[in-house]
């Protein structure tokens, strides 16, 4: 008997505590509502949506139609600028506001902020009300004689894009420069480096991990937002916008392209985090936090630029909200 209770102790598992509990239920919700309904999308693109056969034509109609690649075009023309005009927006805003004396700096940051909760759909028939073919902008141009184009098309999409999401970089980028080790950017002083090469090759070395999170979550936003191109596209026809089509064309049915197209614009996404992990693993940086940057005082010419330049940025899609 003794040796049988010592095997069965042996064997036992031990009793789970009050996390282990909790982690084996954050993995079942997570299998159940993420990787489950990924799995069963996934299955679904492989299925003919009229006469349910296995066939992989949904995915070769996506690569090879013209209609699915313009709107693959589209969607990286729309995605990639917009990213690219968020961060060259949001990391000298967080720049400025964690290096320098900024009056009205919790306001400023605050109104940033609003810019991520005001609604989609309002915000878009805003701009068209300020810049669309009869906006009030436009028109005080036109009374001064001056042509301007509208915010309708390519450029409108990419220019909401930029003012929609510049925040998210802002944001991590500010917490990172406020993390920053100062003795870095003196050892670089020292060194001769002025400040536009202090800040290339010190400061913003050391912020790019934020930097390129913020980056990612602004593409990922642009390639799967459905309201702006579908507002302001005017006849451009994005990924979201054609998945859309797709699915209301399908109704009654199963929505295999519908399904299909998305799965195309998760795959994009994943991408373009893989690339963001190898350009990470490249460069590695890392510095302790003991001693902490200290805002300056800027004067003259240079001060009232750099006001400028905060206030103009985070006002100019504050009007959206007035509407």
């Amino acid at each position: 008997m003794n040796a049988l209770s010592a095997i069965s102790k042996r064997f036992l598992l031990p009793r789970p505590d009050f996390w282990t509990l909790m982690t084996i239920v954050c993995v079942l919700m997570l299998f159940v509502l993420l990787v489950l309904p990924v799995f069963s999308m996934f299955f679904v693109s492989f299925f003919d949506g009229k006469t349910g056969d296995f066939t992989f034509d949904n995915y070769v109609q996506v690569f090879t139609r013209n209609y699915y690649l313009k709107g693959f075009k589209n969607t990286l023309l729309v995605g990639s600028p917009g990213t690219i005009g968020a961060c060259l927006i949001g990391v000298p805003l967080a720049f400025f506001t964690s290096r320098f004396h900024i009056r009205g700096r919790a306001l400023i940051s605050t109104l940033a902020i609003l810019v991520l909760v005001s609604p989609p759909f309002i915000g878009a028939y805003a701009w068209i009300m300020m810049l669309g073919s009869n906006g009030f902008i436009t028109n005080w141009f036109h009374s001064l004689g001056i042509n301007t184009p509208t915010i309708y098309g390519l450029h409108g999409i990419v220019l909401v894009f930029t003012l929609k999401f510049f925040p998210f970089v802002f944001l991590m980028t500010q917490t990172a420069l406020q993390a920053v080790n100062r003795s870095f950017e003196d050892a670089a002083e020292n060194l001769g480096c002025n400040a536009m090469q202090k800040f290339f090759k010190v400061t913003l070395p050391l912020v790019f991990p934020a930097v390129s999170t913020g980056a990612i979550i602004c593409f990922v936003l642009s390639i799967a937002d459905f309201r702006t191109p579908a507002i302001i596209g005017r006849g451009v026809r994005t990924l979201s916008t054609i998945a859309y089509s797709a699915y209301t064309s399908e109704l009654g049915g199963k929505p295999t392209m519908a399904v299909t197209i998305s799965l195309v614009m998760m795959a994009i996404s994943m991408l373009a985090l893989l690339l963001q992990r190898r350009i990470m693993a490249k460069r590695r940086y890392a510095s302790a936090l003991t001693n902490r940057p200290v805002r300056t005082q800027l004067k003259g010419v240079r001060n009232a630029l750099v006001h400028l330049y905060r206030f103009v940025i985070v006002s100019s899609p504050c009007p959206r909200r007035l509407w």
